[in-house]
């Protein structure tokens, strides 16, 4: 809503999510799902999609991974309009570095007021 309220009339928005839809982790989510309707989730998460992942220095860091149509529900019931949404490795050849310290894929959005 935010985003919203200032960004122009007509201006664009881009912004990149987590993507719980990527089949390669499927298998994953499938297992939290599980876990969720069982109340077996770690207590210490909010919500469905959420992650604690620990780093290598042993912090933890906390992430969402959204779903396509998640991110798209939040986008209409903000006034946005979605025009377009695509996948990082959809767009972009990174180096070998940068896929090795971002080792998931994220969506892109371009979102319109």
């Amino acid at each position: 809503r935010e985003i919203y309220r200032i960004l122009k009339s007509n201006g664009i928005f881009i912004f990149t999510a987590h993507d719980r839809d990527n089949p390669k982790y499927k298998e994953i989510w499938d297992i939290e799902k599980k876990k969720w309707n069982e109340g077996t989730q770690d207590k210490n998460l909010f919500d469905y999609g959420d992650r604690l992942i620990k780093l290598d220095d042993n912090s933890v860091l906390f992430a969402h991974y959204s779903s396509v149509n998640e991110i798209k529900e939040l986008i209409t019931n903000n006034n946005f309009k979605l025009i377009e949404n695509k996948l990082r490795s959809e767009i972009c050849n990174e180096p070998e570095r940068v896929t090795n310290w971002s080792k998931e894929d994220t969506m892109f959005y371009v979102v319109k007021k």
